[in-house]
């Protein structure tokens, strides 16, 4: 077979629509990630856009010539806002559209102010500016550790620099009207370099797209459905690397276990629906009691332990104290009833080599006196606190 420019453009017309279709089977398996839409239509309008420049240039026809070029500018638009999409980020509607009202309007401009080497310098760097900006916005993205992120946004800057490649040597190339540049060209680079940028591109996109989707599942597997804090497996597991940072850093550590105070009477009372919002109610108090750092967790039903990596028993106290204090107020009406849920706590901390186990027990114990000396109170962990709670292994409610 003879390896010319139009056979490598159908070539690439070809990966471009099989890589459409693959990245909308990929969007029906994700749906919620849009950006594969956008990133389709990319491709489908490419794959367009190159059989128009192959049947233009062959059959001599300027304006499917240009139609082609048009289409090639409008797909690297759609790629930009797939990029921008795949992150959450707002479509800019004049940016999106920008590229290609630049070069229609160009068009209108007489015939001898667009030779053939200005008209491809014009498109060709209208189609970088979106692949470059569709680049940065990929690598720079929400902060996601997904591995697929740096190979896309690498493929897509290779593009736009072998675009800006195409720029400068067009400009002392000679162009014969409405015909593609020679195979073996610098600019013939372009028809090798279109099929691993196509493939290339849907396949990282779909391995971003599974890798997010992993991750929240992860996430839901590691998190309490009703409160939204780690529930007990996915506690203990960050509770664990918090611990070994704070040995490593010689860091003290403190621990805080909680508990809400007469629980049962208020399900019994209220009904188990304004019990859950209680839960809620805890767990939006800690988030804005909390330091950033700090890791909050429920261990099951009315029971919750905080870790507050960085802080002695002292000022595990006054943190928690300030949980109290705010969950009093927060919780005296709950959806219009007069729940008046307090909560009970007790502190321990260590800058030893305490396991998050021990600490645990030992804020259980501060717990214990708490719930013992009245409720909605806190008390941090003594050896004293430690024999009474030994003396008396029923826990008040």
């Amino acid at each position: 077979m003879h390896l010319d420019s139009p056979t490598m453009m159908i070539a690439g017309a070809f990966l471009a629509l099989m890589s459409g279709a693959l990245l909308l089977y990929a969007w029906y398996q994700y749906r919620e990630t849009r950006a594969a839409l956008w990133w389709a239509g990319a491709d489908f309008v490419l794959a367009l856009g190159i059989v128009a420049l192959a049947v233009g240039s062959g059959a001599d026809e300027p304006l499917i010539h240009v139609t082609g070029i048009i289409l090639i500018c409008v797909s690297s638009t759609l790629t930009w806002a797939g990029a921008r999409s795949f992150d959450g980020h707002d479509v800019s509607p004049v940016f999106l559209a920008l590229g290609p009202v630049i070069w229609i309007g160009v068009r209108w401009l007489p015939s001898s102010a667009l030779t053939p080497t200005v008209a491809a310098l014009l498109s060709s760097s209208i189609t970088l500016t979106y692949y470059a900006a569709a680049a940065l916005s990929i690598k720079l993205g929400s902060g996601e550790a997904l591995r697929a992120r740096l190979p896309l946004a690498v493929l897509l800057a290779a593009h736009a620099l072998t675009l800006l490649v195409a720029v400068s040597v067009s400009q002392t190339m000679t162009f014969e009207p409405n015909q593609p540049p020679p195979v073996l060209s610098w600019l013939g680079v372009i028809h090798f370099e279109i099929l691993i940028f196509t493939i290339g591109t849907a396949v990282f996109l779909i391995v971003m797209m599974k890798e997010r989707n992993e991750g929240r599942l992860l996430a839901m597997s590691h998190t309490d459905a009703l409160t939204g804090v780690a529930n007990r497996r996915g506690f203990f597991l960050k509770a664990e690397r918090v611990l070994k940072r704070c040995r490593r850093d010689r860091t003290p550590i403190a621990v805080v276990a909680f508990d809400l105070d007469r629980f049962k009477a208020i399900n019994d009372n209220f009904g188990h629906a304004t019990g859950d919002r209680v839960l809620e109610v805890f767990a939006e108090v800690c988030g804005r009691m909390l330091r950033p750092g700090d890791l909050m967790g429920r261990l099951g039903g009315e029971e919750f332990v905080a870790i507050l990596p960085a802080s002695g028993i002292e000022a595990g106290c006054e943190i928690a104290e300030r949980v109290r204090k705010a969950v009093a107020d927060a919780g005296a009406i709950v959806d219009g009833s007069p729940v008046n849920c307090t909560v009970s706590g007790g502190v321990a901390a260590s800058s030893g080599p305490d396991d998050i186990h021990a600490l645990l027990r030992q804020a259980d114990f501060g717990l214990y006196r708490a719930k013992s000396l009245g409720r909605n109170r806190i008390e941090c962990f003594s050896t004293q606190s430690q024999s009474q709670a030994a003396a008396n292994l029923i826990r008040v409610a």
